[in-house]
């Protein structure tokens, strides 16, 4: 499950006679002194793991100081001691008793309101008084604290100031009476009702590193949000008795939020829940085989066996055997593909590591002048084919060049690493990862224009399918994501390069034997990707 933040920012520029004045967005604030918070409402079935989740989020002014207030108060106000037993860093003085607790270090995260180290920017504008041949004085004026740096106290914009844990716990909605109807094929109906849980769902977010290499694993880390999850409802409310997503039901959503001042809240029409995606073949290391006209994917439809499928009872029939695939390492062109029957072709592609750490995403849409034939569209998602390097060394390295220094906490204040300070590490140039799994989404319409139509207002018409009682729009959609996963793994082939059997017989098919190769200096026998390219 993913979140989506959506904050109403005002930027106000004017120009007359080229002249430019930014404009505060607080100047702006007697414009909406009236304004009244809203609700947005994601309300989600995942057939895939049989279940659902809602999300109803108050909406707030990006001027909110009551909430964007700039302080770090992630565990709250506490007492020091009770501030040091939940390792959280304490910002009260000599004579406080209780003050905010939270996640930001003094000696990390004090960058100023540019989050930043240094004043890249030049936020005081000093560097105007430099010459622009001047390169010391240019690099000097950069070099210096920006605005709140080193103030010792949290600024806006300041890692871990105002973070999600401090933020969303204070925009969820829980007052709402949540339920959804399942009308079966036979017309009968069964209803959910659903309970709100502070820890509901969780997303991925990455730690303060500096910005510097790859992200580690262990930079990675989940964010809990609040949500209403079913209470104990029927087991195949949300898929059929096989575990397979019931795509012939309709569900109906509603939200009576009037306890909470909002009124009640309702799907306009019933949705249904959408097949996933049926994976049916790799590319190993062969451009040539990777179609890039539609008449060549009519063909590559042709040699599945699937050209003529206008169902997915035909699709499953020819997907793949195993949903573990394999690829060689420093493939010079490798993917996976996957097809479903047409209107079905919108997706998400989302990789993980092997953990199910967040590796990377991006929507996909199948077009009519290339992926989609007659009923079928085809879709691949290129690999990439490398080991991932997602862990130091567990020592503090210096560099030569101080921007490539790994950070760490000048606890003693004397400018130099010292043996037991905290340091960020950095990626060691050493590839650790080798296994990774793509899970591809599908979208019930409805779901599909809320995700797939940004630059529409999220209570436009045509993207929320939901309604109040007076039929007006409302932010957000009820919909459904199915989901498909397939995993793999990468075989570096040069492990093998000297060794003939174990090629043949130890990399799953993906690489191959070369009795006499010319790589740069080196000529003689190597095992090398299937299908390589010299």
């Amino acid at each position: 499950m993913k979140i989506y933040n959506h904050l109403f920012i005002i930027i106000g520029l004017l120009t007359i006679f080229s002249c430019q004045k930014d404009l505060s967005i607080t100047e702006f604030s007697d414009d909406f002194s009236n304004y009244e918070a809203e609700l947005r409402i994601e309300a989600v079935i995942l057939p895939t793991e049989n279940t659902a989740i809602v999300r109803v989020d108050k909406s707030v002014l990006i001027t909110d100081i009551s909430l964007y207030d700039c302080v770090d108060d992630d565990y709250g106000r506490t007492t020091e001691q009770e501030c040091i037993d939940l390792d959280g860093f304490w910002h009260g003085d000599t004579d406080s008793t209780i003050a905010n607790c939270g996640d930001w270090n003094p000696l990390l995260h004090d960058l100023g309101i540019d989050g930043e180290i240094g004043d890249p920017t030049d936020e005081d504008g000093d560097c105007s008084d430099c010459s622009a041949t001047d390169a010391l004085c240019q690099e000097s004026c950069r070099d210096e604290d920006s605005i709140g740096e080193n103030n010792g106290i949290p600024n806006c914009n300041e890692p871990n100031v105002d973070s999600y844990n401090e933020v969303l716990p204070n925009i969820h909605e829980d007052g709402c009476i949540i339920s959804m109807v399942k009308v079966n094929s036979d017309l009968s109906s069964d209803t959910c009702r659903f309970i709100f849980e502070p820890s509901a769902g969780e997303f991925f977010d990455t730690r303060y590193n500096g910005s510097k290499g790859n992200t580690l694993i262990d930079d990675f880390y989940t964010v809990n949000y609040g949500g209403y999850v079913p209470n104990g409802c029927s087991d195949t409310m949300w898929a059929n008795d096989d575990g397979k997503p019931d795509t012939e039901s309709e569900y109906h959503f509603n939200a009576d939020c009037s306890a909470a001042g909002f009124g009640n809240i309702a799907s306009k029409e019933p949705i249904t829940v959408s097949n996933p995606v049926v994976f049916v073949g790799s590319i190993q290391n062969s451009i040539t085989e990777n179609p890039e006209t539609q008449s060549e994917v009519a063909e590559y439809l042709e040699n599945l066996g699937i050209n003529e499928c206008i169902d997915y009872v035909c699709l499953e029939e020819k997907r793949l055997e195993d949903d573990f695939v394999y690829f060689p390492r420093y493939s010079q062109f490798a993917s996976i593909l996957w097809a479903t029957i047409s209107p079905n072709v919108y997706f998400e592609a989302t990789e993980y590591m092997y953990d199910s750490t967040y590796f990377h995403g991006h929507p996909s849409v199948g077009t009519d002048f290339f992926n989609i034939v007659d009923d079928v569209c085809l879709m691949s998602e290129a690999i990439f084919s490398d080991y991932y390097d997602g862990y130091g060394d567990g020592e503090w390295n210096d560099s030569n060049d101080e921007e490539d220094a790994e950070i760490f906490a000048d606890e003693n204040g004397n400018g130099e690493f010292d043996e037991g300070e905290f340091f960020i590490d950095t990626a060691d140039g050493i590839g650790d990862i080798d296994t990774y799994y793509y899970e591809i989404s599908t979208f019930s319409e409805s779901y599909k224009n809320y995700y797939f139509y940004p630059r529409l207002l999220l209570d436009d018409p045509e993207r929320s399918n939901l309604r109040d009682e007076n039929m007006n729009p409302v932010m957000g959609a009820f919909g459904s994501i199915t989901t498909n996963r397939i995993d793999f793994q990468i075989i570096d082939c040069l492990e093998f390069i000297d060794d003939e059997a174990s090629c043949i017989d130890e990399t799953h098919s993906v690489c191959s034997w070369y009795p006499n190769v010319v790589i740069d200096d080196y000529t003689g026998p190597a095992c090398l990707p299937i299908n390589w390219s010299f």
